[in-house]
């Protein structure tokens, strides 16, 4: 059998691993919390062997139900979710600065620095993708 998803065989490998954990603790400890997550895990299991060994990988599946307005819509769709998204955050981050500055609690400043650093963080991600897919497309 060939591998087609090799993400899937890693995530089935890893819940494997975390079901036998949760069998050896349920054996020791009788926990039902852990029985719950050991089938769960299991399901998980399965059903990512199933889909890493599948016919077709997930990209082929996509590419076959997918055409260029369906493509467009995605993509300006991610586009809007970022902006959206960035706006939000940079409003919170000077909402939260202003609130510092009327009351003087710090946890305020590290709240208004903690948004800054994600707005920073996103630009980072949203150039290197932008530049890789420039490079590879």
């Amino acid at each position: 059998m060939k591998i087609k998803n090799k993400r899937a065989l890693a995530a089935a490998v890893i819940a494997g691993l975390i079901f036998i954990i949760c069998i050896i603790f349920y054996i020791k400890t009788s926990n039902s919390r852990l029985l719950i997550s050991a089938a769960l895990l299991f399901a998980i299991f399965a059903s990512n062997i199933y889909l890493a060994f599948s016919k077709k990988g997930i990209l082929e599946e996509l590419s076959e139900k997918t055409d260029e307005r369906d493509l467009f819509i995605l993509s300006k769709t991610g586009y809007l979710t970022v902006k959206i998204l960035n706006f939000i955050l940079i409003a919170a981050d000077y909402i939260f600065i202003v609130l510092y500055g009327i009351y003087k609690y710090p946890y305020l400043i590290y709240i208004a620095g903690t948004l800054s650093a994600v707005v920073v963080l996103m630009f980072i991600t949203y150039l290197g993708v932008n530049i890789y897919l420039e490079k590879h497309e």
